[in-house]
This record gives C-alpha cells, structure tokens and sequence, in this order.
C-alpha cells in the first residue's frame, strides 16, 4: 500500500479547489475623490492593484483586471476585461468579467481594499458552495453586504445584463432580477469582523476613497509621510 503525502493530498484539493475560480480585481473607477490613480498607490512595497490581485490570486486559478473602457496596467501580465459601456460603475466590470471568462465562481474585490486577505475568500467561497448561494457578500458597517468584496456564481450574469438594460445601475439592483430558469437568486453573508463585532474586523472592508483616508492607511501602515 502507498502512502499518500498529506502535504501533496492537501496541495492537490486546494488546486481543485481554485479550478473554476476567477478572481476580478475591480480597477476601471476614475478616482475622482483621490485625486490620482488609486490602484496605482504604493503600500507596504505593492500598489493596492498588486495587492488586490495577490489576494484573489490564492484562491482562484485566473485573476483578471476589470479596467474600464480602456486597457490598462499591463505591466502586471494579468488577462484586462474592458466595459465599453462607459461610465456605468462596478456593476458594469463586474458584468463584463462574468461575461468574459468561463468560470463558475467569481471572487471580485475592488483595488482600494487593502486590508482583505485570502481568508475572507475562504469563507465567502465556502459559504456559498455549501449553502448553493448564487452570490455572498462580506457584511461590516451595520450589516450592509459590500458588493465589491464578494463572491457571485456564473448565473448572475442573466439578472446583471437586465439590471443595466433597465438602467439599474447600482450593484446589488441584480438581486431584483430572477436567474435564466426564472427563480430568485439565493444570496449570503459572511461577516468580515473576526472576531465578529470587532472594530478591526469592521475595519476590513474599508474603502480607500480620498486623501484623507490614505493617509490614516499609511500612518497605520507603518509608513510615516502619506505623500
């Protein structure tokens, strides 16, 4: 009887794992507020776009880049998913990466999230494969679901389309919309807090929007001058 390495058995369903797993790193924002590129903004050695892909790079087998109507950040090597619909927000990149790749499950987190890891994935990821959710949302500030930390399965795609075909554009507008068999779609949560309701882990999810904001993420950081 052969053993079998427990280190290789565990590598091996982790790789199956992430097989129909993309990754959507949501980068295509004008960053109007900032000032300048957020996703170009440098933190602990990586911009918040390197950091965004690394996160969603342990779970997934592809990540790619929902960058707008415009290619871009090609430095990176990473496959870009253009929106040619315009100024239509993430609701639009979110659609347009659905549409793109031919993966069940996709894992999207915008770029200014620095402080998610793979971990939350994990249980975002879990949570929807046991409970056969059709998309699971990271939950913080008053248990609100952040629809740009989450995980959708392939079939929101129908409902995304008709959402922006009625100008809804707001990205959880899709959850009004039924699936292509005409059912609801099933939606979860997991809190992003851990230890649940924890300030730190209320803070997991924050959005990097002004200057302000990345300032205080810098002197958290460690990094002193948030110039």
């Amino acid at each position: 009887m052969i053993a079998v390495d427990g280190r290789h058995g565990a590598a091996q369903a982790e790789e199956e794992a992430r097989a129909d797993v993309c990754g959507v790193v949501l980068c295509g924002g004008a960053s109007s507020r900032m000032g300048r590129d957020k996703a170009t903004l440098a933190l602990g050695g990586r911009t918040l776009l390197e950091r965004a892909a690394d996160c969603l790079s342990a779970v997934a087998a592809e990540t790619v880049l929902a960058v707008g109507p415009r290619r871009r950040y090609g430095e990176l090597g990473l496959t870009c998913v253009l929106d040619r619909q315009g100024d239509v927000g993430p609701a639009a990149g979110i659609r347009a990466a659905l549409a793109a790749v031919d993966a069940e499950w996709f894992c999207v987190l915008a770029c200014d999230m620095p402080r998610v890891d793979r971990s939350l994935f994990d249980a975002l990821l879990a949570r929807a494969r046991r409970d056969e959710l059709d998309c699971c949302f990271a939950v913080a500030r008053e248990d609100l679901p952040e629809p740009v930390c989450a995980v959708y399965h392939r079939r929101c795609l129908a409902p995304m389309e008709a959402a922006l075909a009625a100008g809804r554009r707001r990205v959880l507008a899709f959850l009004e919309f039924p699936g292509a068999d005409g059912r609801a779609l099933r939606s979860g949560n997991v809190p992003a807090a851990e230890p649940a309701g924890s300030a730190a882990g209320r803070e997991r999810v924050l959005n990097l929007n002004t200057p302000e904001e990345w300032a205080r993420e810098r002197t958290r950081d460690g990094e002193g001058d948030p110039r």
